[in-house]
């Protein structure tokens, strides 16, 4: 059964959940049948918490757990664009001063964004280093190939000067 409450000046759809396809009624005195009863002891009361409780965690992590990926990467290559974009902006903006308070017209801009966009490069380059070796720290050791201590006169690759029999 449905009805339309008011509660505190706004109307709420409201579904009575004793009723419908759980079966008739609950006698009066009874309370609904997911709540703790006022006869029940508290443990169990607990229990059934609790264990309604780790179905919703198990539910919500298998849930979370379909649309979770790794945000690091994005965050690091938005990093990067916003260094190289703050790069050359701040060069193009220094230079500009620069033409502004000296009196060079366009070889101070100019001159600014080389330089800015050298010295973007530059910290894209470290930065890209660093997350390289985190990877690499995170991703563990590389498996090595076994030494082959075989010596094979046909080791796969073609024979270079001095290396042939008419030699």
């Amino acid at each position: 059964m449905s009805a339309l409450t008011l509660h505190l000046l706004t109307f709420r759809f409201r579904r009575d959940r004793t009723r419908g396809a759980a079966g008739p009624p609950a006698p009066p005195g009874r309370r609904h049948p997911l709540m703790s009863q006022p006869h029940d002891p508290h443990d169990e009361a607990l229990k059934r918490l609790d264990a309604r409780l780790d179905a919703v965690k198990a539910a919500r992590e298998a849930r979370t757990r379909k649309a979770q990926f790794d945000t690091g990467a994005i965050g690091a290559g938005y990093k990067l664009v916003a260094e190289l974009i703050g790069g050359v902006l701040g060069g193009l903006g220094l230079g500009w001063v620069f033409d502004q308070w000296v009196g060079t017209s366009p070889w101070g801009l100019l001159l600014g964004v080389l330089v800015g966009t050298g010295l973007a490069v530059f910290l894209i380059a470290r930065s890209a280093g660093r997350m390289s070796a985190q990877a690499a720290a995170k991703a563990g050791p590389v498996s090595s190939v076994p030494f082959d201590d075989e010596d094979d006169e046909d080791d796969g690759w073609p024979a270079g000067p001095g290396q042939n029999e008419r030699d």
